[in-house]
């Protein structure tokens, strides 16, 4: 998930606690946008940006609000190693694959051939970074 921090020590020794209507005002600003940005998060992660399989990286995306007497905050993001991955891309380093649990690995080589192999040689790769959380942050709330 980004973080973004604001350091708000001088606002809060300016402005104390918050007046209830202040207060009840930022929760629902801070909610509208919350739900904004989760949305765009997740319209992004459903096509834009990502395939959609199994729905578990879709499903992944969370906005998390909280509150007191002096704050109000929305966290909005996933946690999913996928996302994580989507978010900055990957390297893979060359790797040897070995089956878990069967004596040997099954697969379709690029001819259409079936392939019965004991371990096979990955070349490893770079997964290009699809940063939906990044894009979405940038361009605010409201998608301007």
């Amino acid at each position: 998930m980004a973080d973004i921090e604001v350091d708000d020590t001088e606002l809060n020794l300016r402005l104390g606690h918050l007046q209830p209507a202040v207060h009840d005002a930022l929760v629902a600003a801070v909610s509208s946008d919350g739900a904004d940005l989760l949305g765009r998060m997740q319209t992004l992660a459903s096509g834009a940006l990502a395939q959609v399989r199994t729905g578990r990286l879709l499903k992944s995306f969370r906005a998390t609000l909280d509150q007191d007497a002096d704050h109000v905050q929305e966290t909005v993001g996933s946690d999913s190693p996928t996302a994580h991955i989507l978010e900055g891309g990957a390297t893979i380093p060359p790797h040897e694959i070995l089956p878990d649990s069967a004596q040997a690995l099954v697969f379709r080589a690029r001819s259409g051939q079936l392939v019965f192999a004991a371990r096979v040689e990955s070349p490893g790769g770079r997964i290009a970074a699809r940063p939906i959380v990044r894009i979405v942050i940038l361009t605010g709330a409201g998608g301007n």
